[in-house]
């Protein structure tokens, strides 16, 4: 089998995993929507967006640090261990709080979304083990029983005589979490679930890879979550749930671009080690994952109606300025994402994480700008404007980098 053959089964593979793991979501929401009405699904939205949050923080320390770092070195194992664990445990009371604090629910419904949160980040972890083995078909095949579990659940509920309410929701992803956390202790090595011990010695070398990598990625969940609050503060959270049924069709563009994501990263780290023959052109990686986004980001726009009535039913609006918005943003995403994991790859970390700073700061001041002078519906524009002044920067950076710039990343350890 030819090396371009092998590299284009396996991009393939991970935008398959990567499809079939947002739809998962898509599904869960698409049944919110249906169930709850724009106003629930506005409160759905708001709390799991706490949830993504402390997730892509998570997925920067512990994730990535999986791919970049050698997961098998006793101090750094341990130094992950320890981690994963701290943030189990932030994302279940970070969840929790949110639902009562925000008014969206009694503690019952608060402690849901806290086992909801455990559970999906755990899942997680076992998903990002699978991606740093690039065993992409095994990840779909988890994917997979994540869907049916949380289905599974949905279904159960949905036989008594009410509908379930955002305690249901949260339960159904905790049910398809666990079952999916079951399905990876059976297809991976169980030294790659093998704990490390509950010791801090390795957490001073962790942190200097993953303190910047976290803080980065986490700035753009953190940005929705920012855009989410103005909307909800301005207009209520009807409001919050249309904006977001929005980009709830603009799902195929960004699960295209993220799959494309787990699969750039490693390898322009396989570059950065010097495993490559050659460097990966950045400007031809970004003109291909920007053309298949905006084409994915045309469909829905084109039909605007139908994609609407599919979604909601009917039950409720969904503005078209905010669909419109949603398709800019997912197009400045996809610009920005090859020479950002670039700079990631080559240990720039701290570097990338300015410019998303930077990108959030335009962001949330555009969305402010709009949702109070304009129209809510047009909050997403603000954040498009961020990411593509993100994007233009993180071009600039990587374009400035020699071949042989940047300290190698540490080869990952033999996989066992």
């Amino acid at each position: 089998m030819s090396r371009g053959w092998t590299a284009l089964h396996s991009a393939a593979a991970a935008v398959i995993a990567q499809g079939l793991t947002a739809l998962a979501s898509v599904l869960v929401q698409v049944f919110a929507v249906r169930q709850l009405g724009s106003a629930g699904y506005g409160a759905f939205t708001v709390v799991n967006g706490v949830l993504l949050v402390v997730l892509a923080v998570q997925n920067g320390w512990v994730g990535d640090s999986l791919t970049v770092l050698d997961r098998w070195e006793p101090a750094t194992r341990s130094a992950l261990t320890v981690s994963l664990l701290a943030f189990v445990g932030v994302g279940f009371a970070s969840c929790l709080l949110a639902t009562v604090l925000l008014g969206y629910g009694p503690w019952s419904v608060g402690a849901a979304f806290g086992v909801m949160a455990a559970t999906y980040l755990g899942a997680e972890f076992c998903r990002r083990v699978f991606m740093s083995r690039r065993e992409f078909w095994p990840l779909s095949l988890n994917n997979l029983v994540f869907v049916a579990g949380t289905w599974a659940v949905l279904e159960l509920q949905s036989h008594g005589d009410t509908q379930p309410g955002l305690g249901g929701f949260a339960l159904a992803v905790a049910g398809g979490s666990a079952v999916a956390m079951a399905a990876a202790l059976v297809q991976l090595p169980l030294a790659e679930l093998t704990p490390g011990r509950l010791t801090l010695s390795g957490m001073g070398e962790l942190s200097r890879f993953a303190v910047w990598r976290s803080a980065q990625i986490g700035v753009r969940p953190l940005a929705l979550l920012g855009m989410r609050l103005v909307v909800a503060l301005v207009a209520g959270r009807a409001a919050v749930g249309q904006i977001e049924a929005a980009r709830l069709l603009m799902a195929p563009a960004t699960t295209f671009t993220q799959g494309v994501g787990s699969f750039i990263l490693p390898m322009y780290a396989a570059e950065a080690r010097g495993e490559v023959g050659r460097q990966v052109n950045v400007l031809r990686v970004t003109s291909v994952v920007v053309g298949v986004t905006l084409a994915l980001a045309a469909v829905p726009l084109a039909f605007p109606d139908q994609a609407q009535r599919l979604l909601t039913q009917d039950a409720f609006e969904v503005p078209l300025l905010a669909l419109a918005g949603w398709a800019l943003f997912s197009v400045a995403f996809a610009f920005g994402l090859p020479s950002a994991n670039r700079l990631v790859a080559r240990r720039m970390s701290r570097e990338v994480l300015l410019v998303r700073l930077v990108d959030a700061a335009v962001g949330l001041a555009v969305v402010l700008l709009l949702a109070v002078a304009v129209s809510t519906a047009a909050a997403p524009f603000g954040l498009a404007a961020g990411a593509l002044v993100g994007a233009f920067l993180t071009l600039r950076l990587s374009a400035r980098q020699a071949p042989t710039a940047g300290p190698a990343v540490p080869a990952v350890g033999a996989l066992r």
